[in-house]
């Protein structure tokens, strides 16, 4: 007898313990309002703009990067524009945006990542096209990083991926404290593709890896790689695979 009470006790309070976690969820879910009008992030809405990235900081800060085309000519390519906002009690308001300095500004610069570490430093990755070299089957993609500590008035950058004649596409980058970050990316492997792996720190490449997921006669395929990092400083990074061999 005590064993039935005992396990209808238990069986009860498990029942009432999801109930609880049910209401919850939902009264989360109906807390959550958008703007019935869209906040715009740039100030003016001089060219093509596209591809925007986000992230957030410290004190409920929110930070953009995007690519933006009202300059682009034969002598100037696709550019990025950085801005950011803090929160504010008449609603989210931008600041004006910040043009990120390209390798070469007759280059075009596409595909940003953002991330924003626990100090608030600022740390963008994007590919660029060195359509000025003049190297063998060129041009080719390569991958930049810029990192800010004021907000955007001021970048430090530099190429991250290695000078191989290949393609360095979709980057990823993820912030860690101080001056540092990941940066990860796609890696043209003929064949297929691999993804390459670098760390950062005040401004300098520490080292770099382009086996990260490596291409293989069984997976020939690997890309569109996302880093992210928890409290404890693990490093986290997960990809597509595509099998080749396996019919895809």
């Amino acid at each position: 007898m005590r064993s039935n009470v005992y396990l209808f006790t238990l069986t009860l309070a498990l029942a009432l313990a999801t109930l609880l976690a049910m209401l919850v969820l939902a009264q989360g879910a109906l807390a959550i309002e958008f703007e019935e009008e869209p906040t715009p992030i740039p100030s003016d809405d001089i060219g093509v703009q596209s591809n925007v990235a986000m992230a957030s900081g410290p004190e409920e800060m929110l930070y953009a990067v995007w690519e933006d085309g009202r300059w682009t000519t034969f002598q100037q390519g696709v550019a990025l524009l950085f801005a950011w906002s803090e929160p504010d009690d008449r609603g989210r308001a931008w600041s004006d945006e910040v043009r990120i300095p390209a390798g070469d500004a007759r280059n075009d610069m596409t595909d940003p990542a953002i991330s924003v570490g626990p100090d608030g430093v600022v740390h963008v990755a994007w590919q660029e096209l060195q359509r000025v070299e003049d190297t063998p089957g060129g041009p080719y993609w390569e991958v930049r990083y810029a990192f800010s500590t004021d907000n955007g008035m001021n970048w430090e950058s530099l190429r991250v991926s290695q000078p191989n004649n290949r393609n360095n596409t979709r980057p990823s980058v993820v912030a860690l404290g101080g001056n540092s970050a990941y940066v990860a990316w796609d890696l043209e492997d003929h064949p297929g593709s691999s993804i390459a792996l670098a760390r950062v720190d005040e401004g300098s490449r520490v080292w770099i890896r382009e086996d990260f997921a490596e291409a293989s006669d069984t997976w020939e395929i690997n890309g569109h790689v996302s880093l992210g990092i928890d409290t404890a400083g693990n490093l986290h990074a997960a990809w597509h695979a595509m099998d080749m061999n396996g019919m895809w």
